[in-house]
């Protein structure tokens, strides 16, 4: 049996598509939500399609030469905002499909994306791998990968909300206004700090705090669904929440899923009910128009599970955060 690796193309859709729909992981999460892997896996590949020929991308497939078959799936590509915020050309290894026979097809799809990294002169790539995936975590890690990050994916219905608790004396919950971004941010760089870019020595943390201060402006610009403030009666902002909307996701898959992308209280505000108050009211607003909400925190941050278990999310899924260097900062 020879494995061999070539560039994918828009002809190879049936192959990828189904190396999607039959991923064994991440059953949990689409039996809870009732996911369906087919519909999923059709959403993947459109969002994949579209950089098979994008230029500075890379996208590949493992085949078996007897019989012929498409055993693995790899696709990279750079991230030039994060290049611009950090000062080093960044990229994201965007999937990496190696269930079948992992211990040929892996490292030979991983051959073909750092040859690719190296033509495109990318320093620092990023990879996620689901969080029951040993296999290929530990594949990572042998080819220079550091784990940076345990994310959690928790999760609840919106159909079932409990009575709304009472509001903190003194604070009102309203809409962002322009005039609140730089409280925002500050609150951001403050109390934000429990991420993958954090973790990872080789990045500066002040230019961690800067990307997340441009995602604030990012979202306040139209990115978010919505974005509510915490104002206490003084005007002082103390807390802010941002929610987004898969309308693709709801389309093609048909499961409307809301996201809590940020929910932070200023840490000289924390142990008021602040953080509960936001997010019943994005919770409420969320639930107009979709059955379920998401959200993703670090394993470590420990509060922040505790506090979303007892508002009713659950655990329904987790990926590895891994990064690269292909040369040393600083070099």
């Amino acid at each position: 049996m020879t494995i061999e690796v070539f560039p994918a193309h828009a002809a190879d859709r049936d192959d990828v598509v189904r190396l999607f729909a039959e991923y064994p992981l991440k059953t949990w999460q689409k039996q809870v939500q009732g996911i369906d892997p087919q519909r999923l896996s059709q959403l993947l590949w459109d969002q994949a399609e579209p950089l098979l020929e994008k230029p500075g991308a890379g996208s590949w497939i493992a085949w078996r030469d007897r019989p012929h078959r498409a055993l693995g799936f790899a696709q990279m590509g750079p991230h030039p905002w994060h290049s611009e915020v950090f000062g080093r050309r960044m990229g994201r290894l965007l999937h990496f499909v190696n269930y079948l026979e992992p211990d040929a097809v892996g490292p030979a799809l991983l051959d073909a994306v750092f040859e690719k990294v190296r033509a495109t002169g990318i320093e620092h790539l990023a990879a996620r791998v689901d969080g029951q995936d040993w296999v290929n975590m530990h594949l990572l890690e042998s080819r220079g990968f550091r784990c940076v990050d345990l994310s959690l994916k928790l999760a609840r219905r919106l159909d079932n909300l409990p009575s709304p608790p009472p509001l903190p004396a003194g604070l009102e919950i309203r809409p962002y206004e322009p005039t609140d971004l730089e409280a925002i941010q500050q609150i951001a760089a403050r109390s934000h700090v429990n991420n993958h870019f954090y973790n990872d020595p080789s990045l500066s943390r002040e230019r961690a705090a800067v990307l997340f201060q441009e995602w604030l402006a990012r979202c306040a610009r139209g990115l978010a669904a919505f974005v509510l403030v915490a104002v206490e009666s003084s005007g002082r902002v103390v807390g802010f929440v941002t929610a987004l909307e898969n309308k693709t996701l709801a389309r093609v898959v048909g499961v409307a899923i809301g996201i809590i992308d940020y929910i932070v209280v200023d840490h000289t505000a924390s142990g008021r009910g602040i953080g509960l108050a936001l997010l019943d009211v994005a919770l409420r607003r969320l639930a107009r128009d979709n059955t379920w909400v998401e959200l993703r925190t670090s394993q470590d941050n420990y509060r922040a599970v505790a506090f979303y278990h007892a508002a009713g999310f659950s655990l329904v899924g987790s990926d590895f955060v891994l990064h690269r260097w292909e040369t040393k900062a600083g070099s």
